[in-house]
């Protein structure tokens, strides 16, 4: 049951690292499509990369919290050995 978790953990972070990508080539494509110059351009190009992150920053969350029952940022909680 533990591979399995791990597997799926590990697709989940593959998918992050793929929706990172995406997301960066997307954010490209629509700066090299944008009409606006100058900072209008950059600051949209800015913003489609920021809506990424965000998206992969809160799946991390939701996946850590549902994983290990915690928060990324807490201790975790360690259970002694018998």
């Amino acid at each position: 049951m533990r591979e399995f978790v791990e597997l799926c953990a590990t697709v989940v972070e593959v998918a992050g690292v793929a929706v990172i990508a995406g997301g960066l080539v997307l954010a490209t494509l629509r700066l090299a499509r944008a009409p606006a110059a100058g900072a209008t351009r950059y600051a949209g190009y800015r913003r489609d990369l920021a809506r990424t992150v965000v998206i992969r920053i809160f799946s991390s969350w939701s996946l850590t919290l549902e994983l290990e029952g915690r928060w990324p940022w807490q201790r975790p909680l360690h259970t002694p050995i018998p």
